[in-house]
């Protein structure tokens, strides 16, 4: 997450530990919130992906969105329906 105008000068203590590096690149994306979370329009908006690599955040978001949708929480039993019957 930026905290500046100038992210490159952030990261500059942690390139001074790496040393000479090959390349860089440095890219900085404006993260959006819903501005109505009630869903009362039938629009569901999800948030921007956030920086964390295990996509934690993100997976509660779609969870939370695909029960406000359908009213109820994702079933990921995968027994099909035949082997219920068996």
């Amino acid at each position: 997450m930026v905290e500046t105008n100038d992210p490159v000068s952030e990261l500059k203590p942690a390139f001074d530990v790496i040393g000479d590096v090959l390349e860089t690149f440095v890219t900085v994306s404006d993260l959006w919130e819903p501005v109505d979370t009630s869903f009362s329009d039938n629009v569901f908006v999800t948030s921007s992906f956030d920086a964390v690599s295990h996509f934690e955040g993100d997976t509660d978001n779609v969870l939370e969105i695909f029960k406000k949708i359908t009213g109820k929480d994702v079933d990921f039993n995968t027994e099909t329906e035949e082997a219920k019957d068996s």
